[in-house]
């Protein structure tokens, strides 16, 4: 086994593995100044919230109710990073992602080939994994280059620091987890971003989440569909839930006074964890049920799979636009 993936055991939590290609953490990029803005951000005033839920599901995770003080204005783009919108910050940049800096990143096992799923390289606590060589952002299962007909769909195989990069060139920024719980929210303790019904009690499917039984045996197809698939949540913003998990800019910590918990809290600082939000494609109630506002999930800052990627928030002067 590959020295990195053993190490990904131990720093792997919930069903998104740390891969650890564990180099330091890249230098924070500078923001981009006069960058053009796409004209479809959705604006969020400065208020006064809280975040996690008086529900929690996982309460390990740390998804207790909390404040989390006044924050904003910000603004967010409604859709999560295209592969193609990626591909144009590649083109400027020349960047180059730490999956294609190592070599490989993580694949969900039903969408490799036989070949690779017998010589495979996994992570051993959960070895639906797949380390395969080739996999990047362009090159979504790693064996054969599917860039250009993914081209609406979100980019994935990207690390914390390579969604730094973008969002920096973009001229924003990742959100903090609390700017996160907010856009999915609008401040109010709602499970899910369209409300608190079940996704199963609703007349058309609201996410993009594992059909069948997790992990072997999907019903359905097995992957992100496009950025703007589904109805918008409450707050005008597309698939915060399910389909892939985005990063945000927080060090994984739970608040508690637990000796076990606050040496967790101190390894993820050493091992700058990040906190990822939203859930994904291969999330399922039975399993995994982090598709919901409050739940969490964390991976190394140069980690990568097939179901993790982001969305960029703006900081703008509060006089450029006014709230409804």
């Amino acid at each position: 086994m590959d020295p990195r993936l053993d190490h990904a055991i131990g720093l792997g939590m919930n069903c998104c593995p740390s891969d650890d290609k564990s180099t330091s953490q890249r230098k924070r990029p500078k923001r981009r100044e006069g960058v053009e803005l796409p004209n479809r951000l959705i604006a969020f005033p400065r208020k006064k919230i809280k975040i996690g839920t008086a529900r929690p599901m996982i309460a390990g995770d740390g998804e207790k109710r909390r404040n989390a003080g006044t924050i904003g204005p910000f603004f967010v783009d409604p859709f999560a990073v295209r592969v193609s919108e990626f591909a144009q910050f590649i083109a400027d940049t020349g960047y180059v992602t730490d999956a294609q800096r190592y070599g490989w990143s993580l694949v969900f096992h039903t969408c490799v080939s036989d070949k690779i799923n017998k010589d495979k390289d996994c992570l051993r606590d959960t070895p639906w994994w797949i380390k395969v060589e080739g996999a990047n952002w362009q090159n979504w299962t790693g064996q054969r280059n599917d860039g250009d007909v993914r081209a609406n769909n979100p980019v994935t195989h990207v690390s914390w620091n390579d969604a730094n990069a973008y969002a920096a060139w973009a001229g924003g920024r990742l959100p903090s987890e609390a700017e996160w719980e907010y856009a999915a929210g609008g401040g109010v303790d709602m499970i899910y971003p369209w409300g608190d019904m079940e996704p199963e009690e609703m007349a058309e499917t609201p996410l993009r989440i594992f059909d069948g039984l997790f992990p072997n045996r999907p019903t359905g197809s097995v992957g992100p569909m496009d950025v703007d698939a589904h109805e918008p949540s409450k707050t005008g913003l597309y698939n915060l839930a399910g389909n892939v998990w985005e990063w945000v800019d927080d060090i994984y910590q739970v608040k508690s006074l637990s000796k076990s918990v606050k040496l967790k809290n101190a390894n993820a600082k050493r091992d700058n964890l990040r906190v990822l939000k939203g859930g994904s494609h291969l999330c399922h109630k039975s399993y995994c049920w982090r598709f919901r506002n409050a739940a969490r999930s964390s991976a190394c800052s140069d980690s990568s799979t097939a179901h993790a990627g982001f969305r960029v928030f703006y900081d703008l002067d509060k006089t450029q636009v006014s709230f409804a």
